[in-house]
């Protein structure tokens, strides 16, 4: 694993930050704010605030001017050790992901991809792999900082006649299968990494495939329109490969595991009946896994 002192630089959205800033690495403007307060002298809205530690786009929160800043941070309490990070909007707006494997600070496995679909809290519910070189030597950079070990996820937001920012880092293996279908097994090789410790450098991933979730596009659906009409035209695209499953691979719940339709349809059935129901079924999921203030707390009273 990589050292633990990297861990809290890359969990922790307030010090990934600083680290970026440290690197030179692209991101919005941001400040850091370590104990609450009713209001802070920031002018660059739209805006998000971050608590340092969150999952799934939990402690997250858009404000659109100063008004909505006030009342934020007069009804936010946050538990320690969380600080707040107040980051701009990112000046692009095509929501990308770059997934990587270290081997002791050496990046040896890459693969990016960009948003096709939106899921819940504006996560990549259908995505497309891509080229984007840049994000390699900032990985790179980032690597032998941190001698990073293992897997790790970047999401950076691209344009063409911007550039790219980045924007959230976990260190962790995440949705993996875009990957797997472009021939750059995320997982196999982090399982190799694990029993062995050496991993060589890997080809490059192929470029221009695109794999989707039903089953997150159809809870992003409902929690954006709450409309049946909207979820049944999402699910007849589906099912005619059209709009944004065209040229599309399954990569959640594919029809050669039979198996796994089952939560695709008890979900479906749970949506058509209550549209309004999608976060809190998504919100459910992600509290059980989900890293809360006070695990951190134990966690750094063992191991720092």
């Amino acid at each position: 694993m990589a050292p633990f002192s990297s861990f809290l630089q890359l969990q922790d959205k307030t010090a990934t930050a600083q680290l970026f800033k440290k690197l030179g690495l692209p991101q919005p403007d941001f400040i850091i704010i370590d104990k609450p307060i009713k209001q802070v002298a920031w002018n660059k809205f739209p805006a998000y605030a971050k608590l340092a530690y969150g999952t799934a786009g939990q402690n997250v929160w858009k404000v659109e001017n100063v008004e909505e800043l006030r009342h934020l941070l007069a009804r936010l309490k946050w538990e320690e050790p969380n600080k707040l990070l107040l980051q701009a909007e990112a000046s692009a707006k095509l929501l990308c992901q770059a997934q990587a494997v270290f081997s002791k600070g050496v990046l040896v496995a890459l693969h990016c991809t960009s948003q096709q679909a939106i899921g819940i809290g504006n996560s990549q519910s259908a995505r497309m792999s891509v080229d984007h070189p840049m994000v390699k030597t900032h990985l790179q950079k980032l690597g032998r900082a941190v001698k990073w070990h293992g897997p790790l996820a970047v999401d950076y937001m691209y344009g063409e006649d911007v550039g790219l920012q980045y924007i959230e880092v976990n260190p962790r293996l995440v949705e993996p299968m875009n990957g797997v279908l472009c021939s750059v097994n995320m997982a196999a090789l982090t399982v190799k990494l694990s029993l062995d410790g050496k991993l060589s450098a890997q080809p490059a991933s192929k470029i221009g495939v695109v794999s989707s979730s039903l089953l997150a596009t159809l809870l992003g659906v409902a929690d954006r329109t709450k409309s049946r009409l909207q979820l049944c035209r999402t699910l007849g695209q589906a099912i005619t490969h059209t709009g944004s499953f065209r040229r599309s691979l399954e990569d959640l719940t594919p029809l050669r595991d039979p198996l796994s339709l089952l939560p695709l349809l008890f979900v479906l059935l749970q949506l058509l009946m209550q549209p309004a129901k999608a976060y809190s079924l998504a919100n459910k999921s992600i509290m059980q896994y989900s890293l809360p203030a006070t695990a951190v707390r134990e966690v750094l009273a063992n191991f720092r």
